[in-house]
């Protein structure tokens, strides 16, 4: 399918024949109105790779911090 804007898409070409159908009948999936789809998200692993990735960006901060005082003291001691 091909994005027109505004939520819209086009049939592009290669994708075959459409499959039309009722919800329910010939081994179609059925409509469940006024329902709400699960998340697909696992909030504990992603609060997990949070916690991991602020600690890595805190660990590359002072990295970087200890790097620019080492070249501060070089610079002075070079002076």
């Amino acid at each position: 399918m091909s994005p027109r804007g505004n939520n819209l898409f086009t049939e592009s070409n290669g994708l075959g024949t459409p499959v039309v159908g009722n919800p329910g009948a010939g081994g179609n999936g059925t409509i469940l109105s006024g329902s709400l789809e699960m998340s697909n998200v696992d909030i504990a692993e992603e609060m997990v790779s949070q916690i991991t990735a602020k600690a890595a960006f805190t660990a590359n901060a002072r990295v970087i911090r200890a790097a620019d005082e080492m070249i501060g003291t070089l610079l002075d001691i070079k002076s």
